[in-house]
């Protein structure tokens, strides 16, 4: 029993230096200045690109009018 107990030690020792010794997760810069987005337009459905699209949504088409941000 206290041989499992020093080897479950030693394993979450070995994992706690692990994840110690990674290296941080890095932030994605946020958009550079410039013009402000505009999504106007008429916007279809890529189906190909899209996963478990519902029959009611194929071939749907949407139409977007954006005033200000």
């Amino acid at each position: 029993m206290r041989r499992a107990v020093f080897l479950l030690a030693a394993l979450c020792a070995a994992a706690a230096a692990l994840i110690a010794a990674s290296p941080a997760p890095r932030r994605t810069p946020s958009r550079a200045p410039g013009p402000p987005l505009d999504f106007s337009g008429v916007w279809e459905i890529d189906e190909k690109a899209s996963v478990n699209v519902p029959a009611q949504m194929q071939g749907a088409v949407l139409a977007v009018t954006q005033k200000g941000n």
